[in-house]
């Protein structure tokens, strides 16, 4: 099994569909917003994707852990979200971070998010 050493098989089954539901909520959400952004470059809706997914980068986390906190008793409140450097995002696009499946789901995103990015520009009003 490719994932086998990975946290969502700690969860029972209630759990890790809730954390699937929750993180294809985030992931949905985040494409979301990025196409109803409709500005008029190319060039500004690639960076507008970049600057999504590195805020994704660097607040999923946080949700995730609340998501644990509901779960298992015992984990101590705390800020656990660090903001995500080049080489961060960099490791998310290639695939080559954590053999986990969160990280490889990241990198999917983020590639979503700049395929969203190339549909044709607005004709309306935007930088």
């Amino acid at each position: 099994m490719p994932y086998a050493n990975d946290p969502l098989w700690t969860l029972g089954a209630a759990g890790a569909v809730g954390l699937v539901l929750l993180a294809g909520s985030l992931a949905i959400a985040t494409l979301l917003g990025l196409a109803r952004w409709r500005p008029r470059r190319r060039g500004w809706a690639a960076l507008g994707a970049l600057a999504i997914f590195w805020v994704y980068l660097w607040l999923s986390p946080q949700i995730f852990y609340l998501y644990f906190l509901l779960l298992i008793e015992g984990l101590p409140l705390q800020w656990v979200a660090r903001v995500p450097g080049p080489a961060d995002t960099l490791r998310s696009l290639s695939f080559t971070g954590s053999g986990q499946i969160s990280r490889h789901a990241e990198g999917v995103l983020g590639w979503l998010l700049f395929a969203v990015s190339l549909r044709s520009p607005s004709r309306g009003v935007g930088p």
